[in-house]
């Protein structure tokens, strides 16, 4: 009753203040009425989920992250979020850093989308000696101008207000890591996430690291499609099999959890164009 609640409230409200749609859209006005905006993307999810389009799911949550929303979502959990990477989940750029040095390959570019307030970014750098550049990327320009102006004299260290793919896509440098951690690629629709992958893929070598989230009944081992789940409908993907379809080798998988929910960390590795 609740969720069909919500949903009523979000449709109705999107008819009725248009004005609230188009300011979603464009990531204007970020902080007016949060709660009809909340439940305008949550009515578009949700309709875009009924009609199986997968590509619509993609722009509902992406609208999210781009709006006050996603802005609140960093303000509040930030420092939860460092300190469970710290304690879980450092040691995949840990394990990372020591197949770098053994690769023989050169990668001196470390791209992670969906920095936040940059400190698992800050914190990253560090563990990984090759690297010289680093470049965090997100989709909310409050969080950017915020986390800009909090690192600005941090050497070899930007950040800009982008999305991945189009900025990837728009800089290709070989010897570049691109990272998500926490729950990024799950708000990446499936045709999206190839997109991403494929473009990663045009400079070699690259890299691949990763720590997302998996849907409890998702068979990793049986199941390479990606499902939809949780309560915001993002997707369960299956990084082994994407990352294997766009070319990458992967050399380390294990999984975790952390916050109640089940993750997954992934490093892929693409050595050359001949795979």
């Amino acid at each position: 009753m609740r969720d069909a609640l919500k949903i009523m409230i979000g449709r109705i409200a999107e008819v009725a203040i248009p004005g609230l749609g188009r300011e979603i859209d464009e990531a204007r006005e970020t902080t007016r009425a949060p709660r009809l905006k909340r439940a305008i993307v949550y009515a578009r999810l949700r309709r875009a989920h009924a009609l199986g389009d997968a590509s619509r799911m993609d722009e509902a949550l992406a609208a999210y992250w781009r709006a006050g929303p996603g802005d609140k979502f960093y303000v509040d959990y930030a420092d939860d979020h460092f300190r469970v990477f710290q304690e879980q989940h450092a040691v995949v750029i840990d394990v990372l850093s020591g197949i770098l040095e053994r690769s023989g390959l050169t990668f001196s570019r470390l791209v992670e989308i969906g920095c936040g307030d940059g400190q698992v970014l800050v914190e990253a750098v560090k563990r990984l000696p090759s690297i010289s550049q680093a470049i965090g990327i997100d989709l909310n320009a409050a969080v950017i101008a915020r986390v800009s102006a909090a690192h600005q004299h941090r050497d070899g260290i930007s950040f800009v207000n982008a999305e991945a793919r189009a900025w990837l896509s728009a800089h290709p440098q070989p010897g570049t890591v691109v990272f998500s951690n926490g729950g990024v690629l799950e708000y990446f629709s499936p045709e999206n996430l190839d997109r991403l992958l494929q473009a990663v893929a045009l400079s070699p070598p690259a890299a691949v690291v990763l720590v997302e989230p998996a849907a409890p009944h998702h068979d990793l081992e049986n199941q390479p499609e990606s499902l939809v789940f949780g309560q915001e409908y993002s997707f369960s993907h299956n990084y082994r099999s994407r990352l294997t379809q766009a070319g990458f080798d992967v050399v380390f998988e294990q999984e975790t959890r952390a916050f109640g929910a089940r993750l997954m960390m992934v490093i892929g590795i693409l050595r050359s164009t001949d795979k």
